[in-house]
């Protein structure tokens, strides 16, 4: 079977996201079919390859059928769909400043939640804003 696993590790170690490379202009659905390792086209492998600059060794790889992925990169789970309410005036605060920074609102909570849960605490001290 093929592995896509070297393009996730190839992500991260160029320190570009799902949503970098969307706005690289790969399409997202793909992405996530790639996600899910359903098959692609060499045109895809190949419009990934041009967009991170590596070869076709860093997209993806052939693992013999009953072997295991063994590459550095965590087990794919799906995405769980959460709903919360934001004040209007933040949300719109919020989406100006990830638009400066390249992020989305998905990305922007999962790095909140992962830090939340690398720290076991919620990763900024909370209080009152210091007097100035």
């Amino acid at each position: 079977m093929m592995s896509y696993e070297p393009l996730f590790k190839t992500m991260r170690q160029k320190g570009i996201t799902s949503y970098r490379l969307q706005i690289m202009g790969f399409n997202r659905a793909t992405y996530y079919s790639i996600k899910k390792g359903k098959s692609v086209s060499t045109n895809t492998i190949h419009q990934l390859c041009e967009l991170l600059d590596c070869p076709v060794q860093d997209v993806i790889e052939y693992v013999a059928d009953g072997s295991e992925i063994t590459a550095d990169c965590e087990p794919y789970t799906a995405p769980v769909k959460a709903e919360v309410m934001i004040d209007g005036d933040l949300m719109q605060d919020t989406q100006a400043l990830l638009h400066e920074l390249g992020i989305n609102l998905d990305t922007a909570v999962n790095l909140f939640l992962r830090q939340a849960v690398r720290e076991n605490a919620i990763p900024f001290r909370v209080g009152e804003p210091a007097a100035e």
